[in-house]
């Protein structure tokens, strides 16, 4: 996705002055990069219910959850997606991030299968 800032310098000659990308996928849900697609895909695709946290001024991404589930219980279940090509500071923070969650935070390293999703409290009818 793109918006940019367009204007006119003269009668038919325009110019951006300034522009910014975001990758998305197909249902236009933000992605911080290719690595969070097969997840973003599995969630829509079983209609679950999730939030995608944006980290908008954030120094780093890693201490966000990937994703959070919506529909797995009273709280947000975090889910959180480990990726190989992650720098060795990011890994480091997200690990962190992931410990101090404790047992109650979903974890897949995207080199493995994905394990399964939490159960929905309410099953979904479709």
């Amino acid at each position: 996705m793109m918006a940019a800032l367009i204007r006119a310098r003269r009668e038919q000659t325009y110019e951006v002055e300034s522009l910014s990308l975001m990758l998305t996928s197909e249902h236009w849900i933000p992605v911080e990069g290719v690595h969070e697609l097969p997840l973003i895909q599995a969630l829509v695709a079983q209609q679950r219910r999730f939030l995608k946290p944006l980290r908008y001024d954030a120094r780093s991404v890693s201490e966000f959850a990937n994703a959070l589930l919506l529909d797995a219980g009273r709280a947000a279940v975090p889910l959180h997606l480990l990726s190989p090509f992650m720098a060795p500071a990011e890994r480091a923070a997200k690990e962190r991030a992931i410990a101090a969650m404790g047992p109650a935070a979903w974890v897949w390293c995207n080199v493995d299968l994905m394990p399964s999703l939490p159960a929905p409290l309410i099953p979904i009818v479709g």
